[in-house]
């Protein structure tokens, strides 16, 4: 018996529809919506019990009637059909459906698109997912936790740093944001934050991409969230990498004092903060906690303690320098090298504290270690700007010693020119300008010119008060080889006919 023959009543073709959807007698009911006249409540019930049970190929025969009895596919429908697609996996369908909406000025639900979202994640479709994220975002209608953080998840799997450290949810998920986010239990939203963090950390490391993680520091401040220690360790490193310092700190401070804090790397990298920072004083502190707190497993090595007497040499500190070497000589199982003792005689000698450098040299002399190019080239311009006569003598020792090395650096051939000048040592004078012009390292200016001129002058007119003599080489030699330096007699005499140039 059809409707025709009958005649039935709107209202009974909605109560046999739904009682043939209820019992899920999905064939019987389709009957019956051909039979009925087309309205959105009809259609709407028996597309979502077509998506419910998952039969979408009912669910399009209805789509196809929809459009056979000319009636206007309203949003509502196309939501159905939408998540129908959507939890099938029918990415591509499902999409084309929600261009087709768009097209006809429709929108679909923030829930439909939701659902999408979800699906898209399962099958690694991330670039629809991101898509679809971008627009509820634009909408008004953010991710929740949950979701932000599965969806950053696969995007930091895939190794999309842009899209997401700039995820549409950040606003409300890495930023301060208002209670009313969280609307899940304390647990699941330190849980999706904590998440969130981790995943965001690593790709920074990974990508290494430090520029993206002050966000992530600032909402682990703000909200206190809990990360772990392997995560911890590598939230000081990139925030080091970015030289923030002060932050880095803080965040080494998350860490209670112990093994788990004891990370060499964390500390290096730490201390190299502090060091472009030149905060000199709180770098020797963290030295000196990291000595403090590291298990025997994890001493400091020698490279740590060289790149530390390193940093304090750069920073001009000779206290902290003496200080570092101090602690280096008390850890059992290392000795000072070549290197560590280099370091300090030249911080010495840089900052002009010439007795304990000279003190420190005859002592790494004495264990057998010989100087390289960089503490030659230092001993010679730092003694060489002193007036002191015996330091004079000091740096030509050194400097003949590194002539003969072939370590000798332009500043260096300056200095002792200049030290010549003003300690009027003509013969050296004109032996300087003689291996400046060999090797071609500056330019002379007028008064080193002026000064030459003179000593040539003099040397011409009194050839027996040259230095330069057989003996007085001799005299200069065992100058340098002995801790006494060791004066001839002729320069006295020299520098009475030579006045000092300042």
């Amino acid at each position: 018996m059809t409707s025709l023959e009958v005649g039935l009543s709107s209202e009974t073709y909605s109560h046999l529809l739904h009682n043939y959807i209820k019992s899920k007698q999905l064939a019987q009911a389709m009957k019956i919506l051909e039979e009925m006249p087309p309205s959105d409540i009809s259609f709407s019930r028996f597309l979502q019990a077509c998506v419910d049970r998952g039969d979408m190929d009912m669910a399009l025969r209805a789509w196809d009637l929809i459009d056979k009895k000319g009636h206007k596919k309203q949003a509502i429908l196309y939501n159905h059909m939408i998540k129908g697609f959507g939890k099938q996996g029918n990415i591509k369908e499902a999409f084309d459906l929600i261009k087709e909406m768009e097209s006809s000025g429709l929108m679909s639900s923030s829930d439909t698109l939701c659902n999408v979202l979800d699906v898209c994640l399962m099958v690694s479709e991330v670039d629809r997912a991101f898509e679809i994220g971008m627009d509820l975002y634009k909408r008004g209608h953010p991710l929740n936790l949950s979701r932000a953080a599965r969806l950053i998840h696969s995007l930091s799997i895939e190794r999309r740093v842009d899209e997401s450290f700039q995820g549409p949810d950040y606003p409300h998920v890495l930023p301060p944001s208002p209670p009313s986010v969280f609307a899940s239990s304390l647990e699941s939203r330190v849980g999706a934050n904590t998440g969130i963090c981790h995943d965001l950390i690593d790709l920074a490391t990974e990508c290494s991409s430090p520029n993206k993680i002050l966000q992530v520091y600032d909402c682990i401040q703000q909200r206190d969230i809990k990360i772990d220690t392997f995560h911890r360790h590598a939230l000081v490193s990139l925030l080091c990498q970015m030289d923030a310092f002060v932050f880095a700190q803080e965040a080494m401070n998350g860490l209670a004092m112990g093994p788990q804090r004891a990370n060499a790397e964390s500390y290096l990298e730490l201390v190299g903060a502090g060091f472009r920072a030149g905060s000199s004083e709180e770098c020797l502190a963290i030295v000196k906690e990291f000595i403090q707190i590291a298990p025997r497993a994890r001493r400091p090595t020698i490279d740590f303690f060289n790149f530390c007497l390193r940093g304090f040499r750069v920073l001009k500190d000779s206290s902290s320098c003496l200080a570092v070497f101090d602690l280096l000589e008390e850890e059992e199982s290392l000795e000072a090298d070549n290197q560590s003792h280099s370091l300090l005689v030249s911080c010495l000698l840089e900052c002009k504290k010439y007795s304990r450098a000279l003190m420190c040299y005859e002592r790494m002399i004495e264990l057998n270690f010989q100087p390289g190019s960089d503490l030659m080239n230092t001993y010679i311009e730092c003694l060489a700007a002193s007036k002191n006569p015996e330091h004079h003598e000091l740096a030509w020792g050194m400097y003949l010693r590194a002539l003969r090395a072939g370590h000798m650096k332009a500043s260096s051939h300056v200095a002792m020119y200049d030290s010549c000048t003003v300690h009027a040592r003509i013969g050296r004078l004109t032996e300087v300008a003689h291996h400046m012009g060999e090797a071609r390292t500056a330019e002379l200016g007028k008064k080193r010119l002026e000064a030459l001129a003179r000593a040539r002058k003099i040397l011409e007119s009194a050839p027996g008060q040259d230095l330069y003599t057989k003996k007085a080489r001799s005299q200069s030699d065992a100058s340098r080889n002995s801790r006494t330096p060791v004066v001839s007699s002729k320069t006295t005499c020299v520098c009475r006919c030579f006045p000092a140039m300042t």
